[in-house]
C-alpha cells in the first residue's frame, strides 16, 4: 500500500497527506477525511487523489483497509508507521536550528535562488521552490546537472544555489568550485555524509540522512522534505 508510492509523482498537497498518514497511521481507523484534510490545510480532493494513487476508490476502503492491515499483520505496519515517526521526531533535533534560520535569511536577502533536485531528489526541491513561489520569494527550479555548469561559470555572489542530492556524486565538484569562484552561496542537503575534498566550498552543508523503516525507494525523501518544510515554517 504506502510502501509502493512513487513519492516523486506526488503534488505538494499529496505530498502532506502522504507525511500525514505515515505519522498517524495507527489513528487512521478513528479518522475521518476531513480530519486528514482539515490538519494538512488541504482539500478533501487532495485526500482522495493521493488514496486513488494507492489503489483505493473511496476513503471508507482505505480505511478498513489499514484497519484490516493492523488487525492480521500484528500491527506490524502500525509499529513502522509509529517507529517512523519517532525517527522523524528525533531528526528535528539533530537539524542545527542556526543553519535553518541562516538558509531563510539567504532566501530572504540574495538576489537570486536556485534550488536543485533530479529523479527522486527533486521532490522536496519542487515543494520548496513551489511554497518559496507562494509566499513570493522567488525562485529557480533546477531538475537537469547539465545546466548547472554553465550557470556555475556564469554566477555571481548575489547568487544561492539549493542543492538537494542522493550522493555526493564528484560530477558536482567542478560544478561546485565554479560557483564558490564567483562567491556564489552553496547550500548542499544531500543524503549521504559530504566529501572532505569540497567541504571549503560548500557555504552551509545538512546531511539529510534518510529513514530505513518503509522500502527506501519508495521513502527515501521524507527527511529532506522535513528539512524543506523546518525551512518554510521560519520563512
Amino acid at each position: 500500500m504506502i510502501e509502493n508510492l512513487r513519492v516523486e509523482d506526488l503534488t505538494p498537497s499529496e505530498l502532506e497527506v502522504y507525511k500525514f498518514i505515515i505519522e498517524n497511521y495507527m489513528h487512521i481507523p478513528k479518522l475521518g477525511i476531513s480530519d486528514i484534510s482539515k490538519s494538512v490545510f488541504c482539500s478533501n480532493t487532495s485526500v482522495l487523489r493521493l488514496l486513488k494513487r494507492l489503489g483505493y476508490s473511496t476513503y471508507s476502503d482505505f480505511k478498513y483497509s489499514v484497519k484490516k492491515s493492523i488487525e492480521n499483520d500484528g500491527y506490524e505496519k502500525a509499529f513502522n508507521a509509529n517507529l517512523a515517526k519517532d525517527q522523524i521526531k528525533e531528526k528535528l533535533y539533530t537539524f542545527d536550528n542556526e543553519k535553518i534560520v541562516e538558509i531563510c535569511n539567504l532566501i530572504k536577502t540574495m538576489q537570486t535562488t536556485y534550488i536543485y533536485g533530479r529523479n527522486m531528489s527533486s521532490v522536496p526541491a519542487k515543494y520548496l521552490h513551489e511554497v518559496l513561489m507562494s509566499l513570493d520569494y522567488p525562485s529557480i527550479l533546477l531538475e537537469w546537472i547539465d545546466v548547472l555548469m554553465p550557470l556555475s561559470k556564469k554566477s555571481s555572489e548575489g547568487d544561492l544555489i539549493i542543492l538537494f542530492t542522493e550522493h555526493m556524486h564528484s560530477a558536482y565538484f567542478p560544478i561546485i568550485k565554479n560557483f564558490k569562484k564567483n562567491n556564489s552561496k552553496i547550500i548542499w542537503i544531500s543524503n549521504t555524509k559530504i566529501n572532505k575534498t569540497i567541504k571549503d566550498n560548500v557555504y552551509i552543508f545538512i546531511h539529510a540522512k534518510e529513514l530505513d523503516i518503509f522500502n527506501k525507494s519508495n521513502s527515501s525523501k521524507l527527511v529532506s522534505l522535513l528539512i524543506a518544510q523546518l525551512i518554510l515554517d521560519q520563512m
